[in-house]
């Protein structure tokens, strides 16, 4: 899917550049002095460090278990809308298994499913803006907790905080429609309660997770208060009450960027967005984390995820749309401004990819540098190499007819 670019620039109010360089540490490599690695912090201290309530569901669950993995099946054998998910299994061994384990949403979803850390909770934006939750037992049944939990936002995207008691909606329209960031509340049950608005902003089509300690989110986006008048990419650092800015720069210097995916590099140096937009699109802008300043533009047509490597070498760029490719792309922090550059495709051991969509990756355990890449009715598998190399692992193919098209994805870290 390529989305419509925003046409008209929007003024913004320009930030202080000294109090962003006097937070930041005189030898930092990410901003600020934070460690940008997901699994940077203990995990029962992760979070906020204001928030005393208890938690139920902060600790990640062991780095070789079973892995729950979940996607969309976003059409009916009609071709009509449907709110069917599946839930299928990741296994110690790399295969990945089909319990048939069914569950209905009631509305359909194409981003991405995210969960608590211990993978007992999940959660999806739905396409009419709502927010879908569901509980995994131990066993791998499902259990809908809610399937249309709807608010004062539209949800795009969804962001669960490191202690797990936390979720915070990522409500892509205008300012003036109530674009911004909301916090909503996470029972132990996997009940929602929505709790305020902690940042407006406009066009933020994506999130990525840049820290646990402090909890540190990338958006792209426009219209955030005190920033500079085209700044396009933003750092937030959640609090239990207020999302704050942390920095932000230009990532794009035109108006016209939709942003569709967006990633750090393991050493939180960099991160890369990609934009899919009509108006400009096929492009993945590189943004040095230390300056907040775009260091290049790479070209990739129709750019729908990235993912990158915890070896911290190498990325993989999803080209959707009928270009249908996945690209690697290689770097080199030590380098200035790390090297960027695009390697040619993954030499496809199992076919050419069918209209590859989503992607997911796994950073911890034996499987690290697992990706699982969603195409048309398949989802393959794909590992990075502490070389730098991306290379074919296996496909699991879902049966013919619209109703097993899959559409989101996503998987327990």
């Amino acid at each position: 899917m390529r989305f419509l670019a925003r046409a008209i620039p929007i003024a913004l109010i320009v930030a202080c550049s000294n109090e962003i360089a006097a937070m930041r540490g005189a030898d930092a490599t990410t901003p600020f002095g934070v460690d940008a690695s997901p699994d940077a912090s203990d995990a029962n201290a992760a979070g906020d460090v204001s928030d005393a309530r208890q938690t139920c569901h902060n600790v990640p669950v062991d780095a070789d278990a079973r892995r729950a993995v979940v996607v969309s099946h976003p059409f009916g054998a009609d071709g009509g809308s449907s709110g069917r998910h599946e839930l299928l299994v990741l296994e110690p061994s790399g295969t990945l298994t089909r319990p048939g384990t069914i569950f209905d949403l009631g509305e359909k979803s194409s981003t991405e499913v995210t969960f608590t850390p211990d993978g007992a909770l999940g959660f999806v934006a739905l396409d009419d803006g709502a927010i879908g939750a569901f509980s995994i037992a131990p066993d791998f049944t499902v259990k809908v907790v809610n399937a249309h939990f709807s608010g004062t936002f539209h949800a795009s995207r969804l962001a669960v905080s490191p202690h797990g008691h936390s979720l915070v909606v990522v409500d892509s329209n205008t300012t003036e429609n109530g674009g911004g960031l909301y916090r909503l509340a996470i029972d132990c049950d996997g009940t929602l309660h929505e709790q305020a608005k902690i940042a407006s902003m406009s066009s933020a089509f994506s999130v990525g997770l840049f820290s646990t300690a402090p909890w540190l989110l990338f958006l792209p986006g426009r219209s955030v208060a005190d920033a500079g008048p085209n700044d396009d990419l933003f750092l937030f650092e959640i609090s239990e009450t207020s999302a704050i800015r942390r920095g932000s720069g230009i990532a794009f210097s035109d108006a016209d960027e939709i942003v569709s995916a967006i990633a750090s590099t393991e050493d939180g140096a960099y991160v890369l967005a990609a934009d899919d937009s009509i108006v400009a699109g096929s492009r993945v802008a590189v943004f040095d984390t230390k300056t907040f300043r775009a260091v290049k533009q790479l070209t990739a047509e129709y750019p729908s995820a990235i993912v990158t490597s915890p070896y911290n070498n190498a990325a993989l760029v999803v080209s959707s749309d009928t270009v249908s490719k996945l690209r690697i792309v290689r770097y080199d922090s030590s380098k200035s401004g790390g090297d960027f550059n695009l390697a040619g495709e993954i030499a496809y051991t199992l076919g050419k990819p069918s209209l590859p969509q989503r992607a997911v990756g796994l950073r911890r355990g034996t499987r690290r540098g697992r990706v699982l890449v969603t195409e048309v009715a398949a989802i393959r598998q794909v590992q990075f190499g502490a070389d730098g190399t991306l290379g074919d692992v296996s496909i699991l193919k879902f049966e013919s007819g619209a109703q097993n098209i899959v559409g989101s994805l996503g998987m327990v870290q």
